[in-house]
């Protein structure tokens, strides 16, 4: 299993994860237990102190971190267009949608807006478009629900790519 401390103290040993087609796993803990370090990890964006990590050949991880940051002067809509070119060449059609339909779902109406002015709820709303348009296998994401309409579901969570389309065809 993989571990993980800072300093002396421990933030988790000997823990062994499968993740299953399908599956929507949960991590729910204190501030400071390490959900954010573990997903990280599982990005491959820390190395953890023991351990590996095994993923399936070509498994597209992709982490939407807790404090989403973008490129200063970038729109919505550039975001997600640099998203897209950066993902898999299947990235939009995997799940026959269009990018601007995703952000409509999400609740965009204007896509030329800078993203700098965009409140903290809205910039991970932002990022997980962001992310769910890379067409990952996997979809990593922490953070608190910024929508409280229950039309993202925003956590320390990790999602299979059938979950994630599922959950495309449903935002509305």
């Amino acid at each position: 299993g993989i571990e993980k401390s800072f300093g002396h103290t421990p933030l988790f040993s000997g823990l062994n994860l499968t993740i299953d087609d399908d599956a929507r796993i949960g991590i729910i803990g204190p501030n400071g237990s390490g959900k954010s370090t573990l997903l990280q990890i599982l990005a491959g964006l820390q190395d953890p102190d023991r351990g590996d990590i095994a993923l399936r050949k070509r498994t597209r991880l992709v982490y939407a971190a807790q404090d989403s940051r973008f490129e200063p002067g970038l729109t919505v809509n550039q975001v997600i267009d640099r998203a897209v070119a950066s993902g898999s060449p299947d990235s939009v059609s995997h799940h026959e949608i269009i990018p601007g339909e995703i952000l409509g779902r999400a609740g965009f109406t204007d896509w030329t807006l800078p993203v700098d002015s965009l409140s903290g709820g809205w910039r991970k709303r932002l990022a997980i478009v962001e992310a769910m348009v890379r067409n990952p296998d996997i979809l990593a994401s922490c953070g608190h629900d910024p929508s409280r309409d229950g039309k993202l579901v925003v956590g320390f969570a990790l999602e299979t790519a059938s979950g994630i389309s599922r959950a495309l065809r449903k935002l509305k």
